[in-house]
């Protein structure tokens, strides 16, 4: 086979195994026939935060609820019901490193935007063992607010700033002051 027709079968696997897995996700939650029918009126968007936040206290031992939409697992991950970034997955005010591009695979939240973070990835694991240090392909900065950008280094020294508000799907295509591909190049991060 060649190596075209090797990556759009793969392609084509690729998105037929996410589309079972968004039909389980969603047969999983949506509501039944019965249910839609009924004269039951829609929730605000108080209540299904309300709910959203409960179902993830009641899935995640230990959390505790942080803000009306989030909680911090018992490992100090942010988990929010109701995306407010370009992820989806990154509350706004923090700042977010993602494993892979187009913010896909392990998150690494940091923050929040009334503090002054400094962070050496050195410190902080994957799911796979590997620390953080020179493993980041994709940024979110949610929300614009007064302090300065957040702010990236290699070995301490900073190359790369993204303002609040911005983000970044796939770092393979940006380049720090020093010339270098930022792709699986961070090693420390200042949130502010």
């Amino acid at each position: 086979m060649t190596s075209s027709r090797t990556f759009h079968l793969f392609r084509l696997l690729g998105v037929l195994l996410g589309s079972i897995v968004l039909a389980t996700a969603f047969a999983t939650v949506a509501p039944s026939a019965s249910a839609a029918s009924s004269a039951r009126p829609a929730l605000t968007t108080q209540e299904w935060t309300a709910r959203e936040v409960h179902a993830l206290l009641v899935h995640n031992p230990g959390a505790r609820q942080v803000t009306a939409d989030s909680i911090v697992a018992a490992d100090g991950v942010v988990i929010t019901a109701r995306p407010y970034s370009a992820s989806g997955r990154c509350h706004a005010g923090y700042v977010c490193l993602f494993w892979n591009s187009l913010f896909r695979g392990d998150q690494l939240t940091m923050g929040p935007y009334n503090g002054c973070g400094y962070y050496n990835l050195h410190n902080h694991y994957g799911i796979n063992g590997h620390s953080w240090a020179d493993e980041a392909s994709s940024i979110d900065n949610p929300e614009p607010r007064p302090n300065p950008p957040a702010r990236f280094a290699h070995e301490g020294k900073y190359v790369f700033a993204v303002p609040g508000g911005h983000y970044y799907k796939n770092l393979a295509s940006d380049y720090g002051s020093n010339g270098h591909v930022m792709n699986d190049y961070i090693t420390n991060v200042r949130t502010c």
